[in-house]
């Protein structure tokens, strides 16, 4: 009958270690999502970096639509259409 009753239920220093491991636990995510280089830093990083590429992009897109344009204005084998034709390697 001894036995039993020394087995039964949690003891007080089993809770107390399980409760300071989920505290470590707790803190060191804590630190990775807003440490200085955590997760919600890389996230608005993303997002910043992913706006000015977008910003390029669309920069690069009207730049090549105004030199279709020009190209398709003149006439074919000219010198002036023999430059623009090596400024396409800027853009692929």
């Amino acid at each position: 009958m001894n036995l039993l009753k020394n087995t039964k239920g949690i003891t007080l220093i089993t809770l107390i270690v399980t409760i300071i491991i989920l505290l470590i636990l707790a803190g060191v995510t804590l630190n990775l999502l807003t440490g200085e280089n955590g997760i919600l830093k890389q996230a608005t990083n993303a997002v910043d970096n992913y706006s000015d590429a977008a910003e390029k992009e669309l920069s690069d897109l009207k730049n090549l639509d105004q030199f279709i344009d020009s190209f398709s204005n003149k006439k074919h084998n000219t010198p002036q259409t023999d430059l623009t034709l090596q400024n396409i390697n800027l853009y692929f």
